[in-house]
């Protein structure tokens, strides 16, 4: 449940207002995460607001923990594809996704001041475009399920009280599980966790999408959205749009020519659709 008094601390606290104003200039850092420093001053506040039992000061030092979290994955995502390592990428796009929606239990970016809404949006375009359409669904029966505060064990007949998805003394509360056994494993296209890709000897997957969107933004901050058409034979054609102008000043720049993207083997290249009166260049 979002509480006004915990956003007021996170937007007007004097308390956190260095680490409130690093976060809000979040478009600053292309290519660099938040220094180890930043987490270690948030943990030493959530530490002493522990020992005087204020709840809401270090549930506000956990939602500016996790903000800087989502903010680092998301950074770590653009690096890891426009270095290649797409899997890599994909697992940090999963990750702001997941840290997004505990988050959004308790802090809303409605103002847009984290860049949180851009994260959430982007994640969902990008996971539109990449090749990734099966995944692995493991199931397992648990027989001892517990609490990850008070770690004592959960029945139905006995219940610690500790909500889940709540926050105590700065720490997320989660089950976790004890004496499991594998039920079976599922193949499908909308799992629950995203990260098990089918990977295999016969599968390959055609990164190129990413590979020639990823080329083309400046910044992981830049927005684009994608278009999907399905085509009358098999597969989907898609359109990139790119929202940012860039600049037309930057005379070693040349404008890149127009590609086709498609799942389609017969639509080999990449197309981009750009607003009206903008042009996109690269190196």
């Amino acid at each position: 449940m979002i509480e006004k008094e915990v956003s007021d601390l996170i937007l007007n606290n004097d308390l956190f207002a260095q680490r409130k104003n690093l976060l809000k200039n979040y478009r600053s850092r292309e290519k660099d995460t938040l220094s180890i420093t930043f987490y270690e001053d948030l943990f030493k506040i959530i530490e002493e607001s522990t020992v005087s039992d204020n709840q809401k000061i270090s549930k506000a030092a956990w939602c500016l923990k996790v903000i800087g979290h989502i903010q680092d994955c998301f950074i770590s995502a653009f690096n890891y594809m426009h270095e290649d390592y797409f899997y890599k990428g994909w697992c940090r796009l999963i990750e702001c996704e997941t840290s997004t929606e505990y988050l959004d239990r308790h802090f809303s970016d409605k103002n847009k001041d984290f860049g949180i809404e851009h994260i959430r949006f982007q994640v969902k375009e990008f996971q539109k475009v990449f090749p990734y359409k099966l995944f692995l669904s493991p199931s397992f029966v648990a027989k001892k399920v517990f609490c990850s505060i008070c770690d004592q064990e959960i029945t139905p007949l006995r219940y610690c009280g500790h909500e889940f998805g709540e926050i105590y003394d700065g720490k997320l509360c989660f089950r976790y599980y004890d004496d499991i056994e594998a039920n079976h494993v599922l193949i499908c296209p909308n799992p629950k966790h995203k990260y098990a890709v089918v990977f295999t000897e016969t599968v390959f997957y055609n990164y190129g999408i990413i590979k020639y969107l990823i080329d083309h933004l400046k910044s992981p901050w830049d927005s684009w959205y994608c278009e999907e058409t399905p085509l009358e034979e098999n597969g989907t054609h898609y359109n990139i749009v790119f929202e940012k102008m860039f600049p037309q000043e930057l005379l070693y720049y040349k404008p890149i020519t127009d590609y086709k993207v498609s799942t389609d083997p017969k639509h080999s290249t990449f197309s981009y659709l750009y607003p009206l009166g903008s042009k996109v260049y690269f190196l």
